[in-house]
């Protein structure tokens, strides 16, 4: 174990913590101890106008469209490419659905977006994705996602409020 660096490194921890809470307590980004996730709600909120869950434990779903009642799951990783995300979906009939579509945010080391995939409800119990035997959740890899049409290119996205410009600088170029 090398001791020489435990200052540098104490200090580095110290700026970590300082962002931390300034993107929790000043912007309102972090609102739990799931730093990525809160990310991934937040890309949510601006690049589809959705507005967050009010509970942040609500089962199911973490935002909703205001104008449609939509609701959306969020899940957001830092994985390479052709890594995947798991999705626990339950067996569910059409009125009794967790969510209405999900979002996944694939994002690079500096926390923009590499890849942004939407998907209906629907298509993920059609048995498109493969399910995991051992915990019963969906594999969504960006590969599989990619050729299955669920990319969201940032020329797509139109947000009232919000200018391609803005847009455009939460992706990866």
């Amino acid at each position: 174990m090398n001791t020489e660096n435990i200052p540098e490194v104490m200090s580095l921890l110290n700026q970590m913590s300082e962002i931390e809470q300034s993107l929790k307590n000043t912007y309102g980004v972090i609102r739990s101890r799931k730093m990525l996730g809160d990310i991934g709600e937040w890309y949510a909120t601006i690049l589809f106008g959705l507005e967050l869950a009010e509970d942040l434990s609500q089962k199911g779903y973490d935002c909703v469209c205001p104008k449609t009642s939509k609701t959306f799951q969020v899940k957001t990783d830092r994985k390479g490419e052709g890594h995947g995300a798991s999705v626990w979906m339950p067996e569910f009939n059409g009125t009794d659905r967790p969510f209405d579509e999900l979002l996944i945010f694939w994002l690079s080391e500096n926390y923009k977006i590499k890849h942004c995939f939407r998907i209906p409800v629907e298509d993920l119990n059609e048995n498109k994705f493969s399910k995991m035997k051992s915990t019963g959740k969906l594999n969504l890899t960006s590969n599989r996602l990619i050729e299955n049409g669920y990319s969201v290119a940032k020329d797509s996205i139109a947000v009232d409020g919000c200018p391609n410009e803005i847009i455009k600088t939460l992706f990866q170029q």
